[in-house]
């Protein structure tokens, strides 16, 4: 998650007091409605947070999306696509069609990979994007990704996720700490899901910002799979649903969730590809936003890892900064290195050492109360 250097504390102070006037301001014009939200002609189910840094937010919007798939609605993904070459662009991407990665961003990217048969708008305009996709698709239910902040477009549903190690409530507001908006806007979502295992704690603490009527759910998000990069790539090469092909969505689609095994990957036993035995040792490496999960993940699944490489969040791995990577993971004994999907969407470079892609799987709690909730939005 950010943190702000000890030192340029004293410089930050007073843009952060403008910066916290501003969103107080804006988020006043809009509780007022001297700014309006524009409205799309089907629903949308947004999916924000209120930190910096990552809470697991694609892998939900993931899940999400086989929900209201289950359910019988077209689903359209509406994204910004964070580090994109071209984020002027608006591109839309029909069902069955592909983006190139630089054009779309790692998140969105990744997405695709996953939901091939999707709506997909990516643009910094999410209500054009999604004006034009509503125009084609028959009966989309859209979901804003990262939506909590951008409040000019209207949602039927506000999600928020929160990541239990790092909870809000001990956070200060951007440039000073993490928090995009001050902790007492959560109560505008409509969904608070904790994803972790601290869940219980965490929503005591979250329930006096929360609104009358907010839904507390557990989200836990773990690796239920390792497969070797080619395998995945040639996944990804030859459209097939990743689900078809690793652990996802359990309890809608038991029959898709068998992996080209056909061994039903665990917590305490992931999947590995039988070219590349399960091994005893990883170098993880990642550009996300919380890789202190993903090392934890590694380790809930009894894989050492004597070293690690993280970069910022959205970066590509050079070629350069790869070889660093495999130098340092064959000095240190480690017998392949593990990235995660959101990496391994961008990862261009031929590895001339053994690499395993992180494949994560998706769990909420009481989830017929969730479908519940989906369906009284939709019916």
């Amino acid at each position: 998650m950010y943190r702000i250097p000890s030192l340029l504390i004293p410089v930050a102070y007073l843009p952060g007091l403008l910066y916290q006037k501003a969103i107080r301001l804006r988020n006043r014009a809009y509780s007022r409605k001297w700014l309006t939200q524009r409205r799309l002609s089907a629903p949308v189910i947004s999916v924000g947070n209120l930190t910096m840094g990552g809470t697991g937010k694609t892998p939900f919007v993931i899940y999400l999306a086989g929900l209201i798939e289950a359910l019988g609605y077209e689903t359209a993904i509406l994204t910004r696509g964070y580090g994109r070459r071209k984020p002027g662009a608006t591109v839309i991407l029909r069902p069955g069609e592909t983006g190139i990665t630089p054009m779309i961003g790692d998140e969105p990217a990744l997405t695709r990979r996953r939901l091939p048969q999707t709506w997909m708008g990516i643009s910094a305009n999410r209500f054009q994007a999604g004006t034009a996709i509503a125009q084609q698709a028959t009966s989309p239910v859209f979901i804003l990704d990262d939506g909590f902040q951008h409040r000019s477009l209207f949602r039927n549903l506000d999600i928020v996720m929160i990541d239990s190690t790092q909870p809000p409530d001990g956070e200060r507001l951007f440039p000073l700490g993490a928090l995009r908006e001050p902790i007492a806007e959560l109560r505008r979502a409509n969904i608070i899901i904790v994803n972790g295992d601290e869940a219980a704690t965490v929503e005591k603490s979250l329930r006096p910002y929360a609104g009358d009527n907010a839904v507390f759910f557990q989200c836990v998000q773990r690796i239920g799979a390792l497969i070797p990069f080619t395998s995945w790539q040639t996944a990804g090469q030859n459209a097939t649903k990743l689900s078809d092909v690793n652990l996802q969505n359990k309890s809608i689609a038991a029959e898709r969730a068998q992996n080209t095994l056909g061994v039903e990957p665990t917590d305490e036993n992931p999947q590995t590809d039988a070219s590349f035995p399960r091994p005893k040792s990883v170098y993880p490496v990642a550009a996300i936003g919380n890789p202190e999960r993903f090392l934890s993940d590694i380790a809930r699944l009894g894989i050492a890892a004597p070293g690690f490489r993280f970069f910022r969040d959205h970066a590509e791995i050079s070629r350069k900064a790869w070889t660093e990577c495999r130098d340092h993971a064959r000095k240190l004994g480690a017998e392949a290195i593990v990235m995660t999907e959101k990496d391994a969407v961008k990862f261009s470079v031929t590895p001339d050492f053994p690499v395993l892609v992180a494949i994560q799987s998706t769990e909420l709690s009481d989830e017929h109360r969730f479908r519940e909730i989906l369906k009284k939005l939709l019916f």
